[in-house]
């Protein structure tokens, strides 16, 4: 497994270099199907999603938030 390069912000934030692109679709089964490739995204190591408001995939992306759910 390869290292991913982690990046500095201006405020001293370390930061993934690479990220998961969360947009799934434009109607409402597309944009709730993000969920479990997502969740397979973090149990493969991702660190880093984006999560952009105009994906309308909150809800989803909110219910990954559980600890319970994330990967060690």
């Amino acid at each position: 497994m390869s290292t991913v390069p982690i990046v500095t912000l201006n405020n001293g934030v370390k930061m993934p270099a690479i990220s998961l692109g969360c947009f799934s679709g434009r109607t409402v089964e597309e944009q709730a199907s993000c969920e479990p490739w997502v969740l397979q995204a973090l149990k493969n190591g991702y660190r880093h999603l984006d999560t952009a408001y105009g994906y309308h995939t909150e809800k989803a992306d909110r219910s990954l938030a559980d600890p319970t759910i994330m990967p060690a």
